[in-house]
């Protein structure tokens, strides 16, 4: 999304943010996450027996699933929130794993058993529950048990470190914070889960510098860049434009002149691009419908040519910056008042580009010389999905209704 629409909410995690987590759950995570895995996976995978014959396998899934998608998420802007949360459920596997072995194991011996050994952990009558009924009932305890104690504060905690390191203020996210921190809540679980007393100190001084700043934080959010007027157009209605292209690719918007030599780039001729709609999602931010030519052309054809002899393929989405235009090279070689309802005749079923907008995706995605030709697809009133079939592909001068 656009820097000028999220204000300061965007861009990636602080150094301070990935230090208060590497404090708190990183440093040891590589190893403590095998060591809980390897403790906690195999009395779940015994246990499971009396529930699924498949939740063997879907226990390693799930395992490994997780463990690779922690390092993924590093990666990623504010991936670290999400591994913290990660974090906490490996780390809160030995606890959980109390609770269904002992309900698993008094299903052994009977399930007048089984439904004692749950009602410890449920709060209804667990008197007329079969064997299905004491096993959902453990499930839904745990699931209750690992949000309230292991993911909320830690979601609490976070926002209120985010919410004041950006200047937005909310009573509700700093009374919540302090009340968890104040509680001793996530001290006393981390505790339970076996964080060392070191690591506990070292936690507990965290929070209490976040604490600190918290009460701190004035009363009132700070001013947030917002826009005030929509973003302006840069491709025209019916325009077309043309762009250096070399092995088939523009030139790349996003590398930063270090990355990119242009001296070295040399231009194997030139890519068409034929706008055929254009709006703006929430009257804002602009998105554009339109047409790539199906060949490389060797130089900028005149008008003739532009009307008559160049055929423009399936339809494109995106978006586009003045930045991106300037970077890619872009050039207005015409504007032609081409006809709606050819559009539509030409170009079927065309979707709003409210997704490309919001999300800032450039249509330099799409424009390689030849284009993607592959088959669309568009979602009929009964919602399934059927091939779009496109007549065969237009001149400008068709659309125009000259032709």
């Amino acid at each position: 999304m656009p820097k000028d629409l999220t204000g300061k909410m965007a861009g990636r995690s602080s150094p301070e943010l990935r230090t208060f987590f590497k404090d708190i759950y990183l440093r040891t995570l590589p190893t403590m996450c095998f060591r809980i895995l390897y403790q906690s996976l195999q009395p779940h995978l015994d246990a499971a027996r009396d529930f699924c014959p498949c939740c063997r396998a879907v226990i390693i899934l799930v395992g490994a699933v997780t463990l690779v998608v922690q390092w993924q998420l590093l990666r990623l802007p504010f991936g670290i929130v999400p591994v913290a949360v990660l974090a906490s459920a490996v780390i809160a596997q030995r606890s959980l794993h109390r609770y269904v072995a002992n309900v698993a194991s008094a299903m052994d011996e009977g399930l007048d058993v089984g439904r004692q050994a749950v009602s410890h952990i449920v709060g209804r009558d667990t008197a007329g529950l079969d064997r299905a009924g004491v096993a959902r009932a453990a499930i839904e305890s745990l699931a209750e048990n690992f949000s309230d104690a292991v993911v909320a504060p830690v979601f609490w905690l976070v926002l209120a470190d985010q919410f004041e390191k950006r200047g937005i203020f909310s009573a509700r996210v700093r009374d919540t914070a302090r009340a968890i921190i104040d509680g001793g809540k996530d001290a006393e679980m981390m505790g339970k889960l076996g964080m060392k007393p070191a690591d506990l100190r070292k936690r507990a001084a965290k929070l209490a510098e976040l604490r600190a700043r918290i009460l701190a934080q004035p009363t009132g959010s700070k001013p947030r860049k917002i826009m005030t007027s929509p973003a302006a157009y840069v491709f025209e209605m019916g325009g077309v434009y043309a762009y250096p292209i070399r092995g088939g690719e523009p030139i790349n918007p996003y590398l930063s002149a270090k990355q990119f030599n242009r001296s070295e780039w040399h231009s194997e001729g030139f890519g068409l691009m034929l706008v055929i709609t254009r709006a703006r999602a929430f009257d804002y931010l602009p998105w554009y419908h339109a047409a790539t030519s199906l060949e490389l052309v060797a130089a900028i054809p005149d008008r003739a040519k532009l009307l008559d002899e160049i055929r423009w393929g399936q339809p494109i989405y995106g978006t586009c910056n003045p930045a991106h235009f300037r970077k890619m090279e872009l050039a207005e070689i015409g504007v032609f008042p081409i006809d709606r309802a050819r559009i539509d005749h030409f170009f079927p079923h065309l979707a709003p580009g409210t997704v490309y907008a919001v999300q800032d995706i450039s249509i330099v995605n799409a424009m390689e010389i030849p284009g993607d030709q592959r088959p669309h697809r568009w979602r009929r009133p009964d919602g399934k999905l059927e091939l779009i079939a496109y007549p065969p592909r237009p001149t400008i001068a068709e659309l125009m209704g000259r032709a």
